[in-house]
């Protein structure tokens, strides 16, 4: 047969038939006399093969030692190793699609769900984005999520930001110091979920968090720091 009556047969392009001979992975036959390649019926089963296992996730290189039966790596070996790749992509998406409904659920478009259970009001986003970026620990990230949705705990975490949003000019020394030591008191349960960070990150956090805010409550921002 000719390559056209090739490429119809197997459902491909003559194009692509001849782009299998340049990378090697489908025998081309010889020319006869009259110029024109003849092919057998066994390119017909190899070209079949080769777009079923292109289809199936390996590469054409991979699906051209299959065929060809190349000793370099048996085809088990081969299906393998295309396994393994198709799960860590698996994995992936799966993970993208769970940080996406994470964007979804959370009170803001965009955050993760630490980032979003940090968040107590809209002035929060940007430290609550930054903090929550250096969880490089995905389950400690989830772990402190979770305490902070915890209707259980969330009040009393919550407390103290009241009162230090309250806190101005006017607000005494004793007050001061009261708001620190009961929101040290509050962030114990949030204690072994808190990452390491280094000291370039913390001076980051440090002027995010001080920001807009007034002499006494950067004062108690660095007490808590």
């Amino acid at each position: 047969m000719r390559i056209g009556e090739l490429a119809d047969l197997a459902g491909v392009t003559v194009r692509a038939v001849r782009h299998y001979h340049q990378k090697g992975v489908l025998p081309e036959p010889a020319r006869r006399a009259n110029g024109y390649r003849e092919y057998e019926v066994e390119h017909l089963v190899a070209l079949v093969r080769l777009g079923h296992l292109t289809r199936s996730g390996l590469s054409l290189a991979q699906a051209g030692a299959v065929v060809a039966g190349s000793e370099a790596a048996t085809a088990e070996d081969v299906l393998d190793e295309v396994d393994e790749a198709l799960r860590r992509q698996i994995a992936a998406l799966t993970a993208r699609r769970r940080r996406l409904a994470e964007a979804r659920s959370g009170a803001h478009l965009g955050l993760t769900r630490l980032a979003a259970a940090l968040v107590t009001k809209p002035e929060d986003v940007p430290l609550s984005t930054l903090y929550a970026h250096l969880h490089t620990d995905e389950e400690q990230a989830q772990r402190m999520a979770d305490v902070l949705q915890d209707p259980r705990t969330r009040p009393r975490i919550l407390e103290p930001q009241d009162r230090f949003d309250a806190v101005d000019e006017h607000t005494g020394a004793d007050a001061l110091e009261r708001l620190v030591a009961d929101t040290r008191r509050s962030l114990e349960v949030l204690a072994e979920h808190v990452p390491e960070v280094t000291e370039q990150q913390s001076r980051l956090i440090i002027d995010l968090a001080e920001r807009g805010l007034n002499p006494q409550q950067r004062e108690v921002a660095r007490r808590l720091s």
